[in-house]
């Protein structure tokens, strides 16, 4: 009887062992995983909510490389990249998550976010209404009134950067130059460039 009893207690011992060891690793998995996409995603949508882009966008990155055919992660990069003003790389996401994937409402999501190029070209305007070759000016300095958005000028006078469809002024500086200020309107779904030249005239000289 007793050899009966300690084979029972034995595999009583070894059942409970077992279960306990399945808990742990079921627990590590979903729970105690830090990298799991489910809690990556989780604490993604926490600093969205938050206003908190910087922190968003390390969670959704981190979503992107561990499971690469989930669309949330790169909609989610997408609107904390947009929190941060870098509408490009808002859209380089979505457009890399679209090849990537085949989803198609990260091209939905992409269209609602009614983000467009504006583009343009820096001249000297006294060659320009003087009828002579366009002067380009390299490196001048374009930037969108009230935002973080700025771009320069390459050696063509040509720039180019993205932004929300919106009423938007333009100031374009350039050293030796007055500033320029353009007012346009970047209409909603237009993801093609738009145009915005800049002619500058010298300052006088008295």
């Amino acid at each position: 009887m007793n050899v009966i009893k300690n084979r029972i207690s034995l595999y009583i011992v070894i059942a409970v062992a077992v279960i306990l060891l399945i808990g742990g690793i079921i627990a590590a998995t979903y729970s105690g995983n830090p990298d799991s996409p489910t809690r990556l995603l989780s604490l993604g949508e926490k600093y969205l909510s938050e206003l908190n882009y910087e922190q968003a966008l390390v969670q959704f990155l981190k979503v992107i490389e561990i499971e690469p055919m989930n669309p949330r992660g790169y909609s989610g990069a997408a609107e904390a990249y947009a929190g941060l003003e870098e509408y490009r790389n808002a859209v380089d996401i979505l457009n890399k998550g679209i090849e990537i994937t085949g989803d198609a409402s990260l091209a939905e999501f992409l269209q609602k976010m009614n983000i467009g190029i504006v583009s343009g070209k820096v001249c000297d305007a006294l060659s320009y209404f003087t009828g002579q070759t366009d002067f380009n000016l390299e490196n001048a300095k374009v930037s969108a009134v009230n935002t973080s958005i700025k771009a320069y000028t390459n050696t063509e006078g040509e720039y180019n950067f993205y932004l929300p469809a919106g009423q938007y002024k333009l100031l374009a500086e350039y050293s030796g130059y007055m500033p320029m200020v353009l007012e346009f309107k970047l209409n909603h779904h237009r993801l093609k460039p738009v145009g915005s030249g800049s002619r500058l005239k010298p300052p006088k000289v008295r």
